[in-house]
């Protein structure tokens, strides 16, 4: 493994990306279902919104695990280390948000389409191509939404652990991940 300061700029950068959608595809679900109730015609645009921004979290965490993996060797040390469990905690916690948002967006297409509904995504419409199951289609919005929670606080713990890292260990952690700044150099 070489010495590096930071990730390649790819990874950075897809980082950032994953995190923008999650956090645009949570503020879309969020203003359809509460800002926007009680006004359906103005929400319709917005479920549609949430459906699309979810189908790019998906194939981007794609993208990022293919790039995680490619550049596995160009992981930048952290320095000072941190203790083994915590490394190992961490990584741990990387593999399950990784694993949840492949869930999310797969289980809220099967809600849809065991619900009978057909999947907008502005560039095409996916109809429904399993047999409508009412029963079903309930439970894969409960692993849509539960997991969509669970992953919240995930983010939570991840960024607490990287801010605590940063602040308290005074270690690049944080640093590793950050986009370069041109006017900080």
């Amino acid at each position: 493994m070489e010495h590096r300061e930071k990730y390649p700029l790819i990874q950075i950068r897809l980082h950032w990306i994953v995190f923008l959608l999650v956090i645009c595809t949570y503020a879309a679900v969020w203003l359809a279902k509460y800002g926007l109730h009680n006004y359906p015609s103005l929400a319709h645009p917005i479920w549609l919104l949430h459906y699309f921004l979810g189908a790019m979290v998906f194939l981007f965490t794609c993208v990022r695990f293919v790039v995680q993996k490619l550049l596995q060797k160009h992981i930048p040390y952290i320095d000072p280390p941190i203790p083994l469990w915590q490394y190992i905690l961490s990584t741990t916690l990387k593999i399950v948000l990784v694993v949840i948002y492949w869930v999310i967006p797969l289980a809220g297409y099967l809600y849809r389409c065991k619900s009978g509904f057909s999947l907008d995504l502005y560039f095409r419409t996916f109809h429904a191509r399993c047999d409508v199951d009412p029963t079903a289609g309930q439970f894969w919005h409960t692993i849509h939404v539960s997991c969509a929670y669970t992953a919240l606080g995930l983010i939570a713990i991840h960024a607490g652990f990287a801010i605590w890292n940063h602040r308290v260990r005074k270690n690049n952690m944080l640093r590793r991940m950050m986009p370069p700044c041109h006017k900080c150099g």
